[in-house]
């Protein structure tokens, strides 16, 4: 449980981090209906990593990975050079902003535009991915095997969710200006890093399963 929870910690972390969809949540919520809007857009890109992470977990059983060592190890290593490369790819080139409208979006609009940013987050799914592969591995009981998949599900949603929760108060407001300006200004070091993290540990963990 320990070994779970200290892998699972900075991956869950590393898959908060999404500076395009925090934009994307600060500027709806400036926008008309800002907090209903922000809400169906928050509920969206929930609705993408609760099916990813049902998705894993149904895959992880089938293949009994807790049974299959080498196996495990070797999704590990796959993973891992993934993560890795993605890493090289925001090092070398900048995401450029989904385009977007800034106002009159309805909650309808607001959600599906939520799924198609979760679902096109090529930092936060492979990061969410990786972590849920790894507690369907982990041997743990269904009881902590549901507590870590939820705390993933909660960090990996603070994006979306993060925001509208800080908005209402108008020290969250401010603490929202400052994070924005930070991410702005180190959104690719902080995804960069993320990925690099998320590769670093399980390409090792697969190298120590295999060995």
């Amino acid at each position: 449980m320990v070994h779970l929870f200290a892998v699972l910690i900075p991956m869950t972390l590393a898959a908060a981090v999404s500076p395009m969809m925090l934009s994307e949540q600060l500027l709806l919520l400036s926008g008309q209906n800002g907090r209903r809007s922000a809400r169906a857009y928050a509920a969206g890109s929930a609705v993408v990593l609760v099916v990813l992470i049902a998705l894993v977990q149904t895959i992880g059983a089938s293949l009994e990975l807790p049974k299959a060592p080498k196996l495990s190890a070797g999704m590990d290593i796959g993973l891992g050079l993934v993560l890795l490369g993605l890493a090289l790819f925001f090092l070398r080139h900048k995401p450029k902003p989904k385009e977007h409208k800034k106002h009159g979006l309805s909650a309808r609009d607001a959600f599906g535009f939520g799924v198609f940013a979760m679902a096109t987050n090529f930092t936060t799914m492979p990061l969410v991915i990786a972590a849920s592969k790894d507690v369907s591995a982990s041997g743990v009981s269904v009881i902590w095997m549901a507590l870590a998949l939820l705390f993933l599900l909660a960090g990996a949603c603070l994006p979306g969710w993060g925001p509208l929760l800080l908005s209402r108060s108008r020290e969250g407001q401010r603490a929202l200006e400052k994070i924005a300006h930070i991410f702005e200004k180190y959104s690719r070091s902080l995804v960069v890093a993320g990925l690099l993290l998320g590769g670093v540990i399980f390409l090792s963990k697969g190298l120590l399963g295999v060995l």
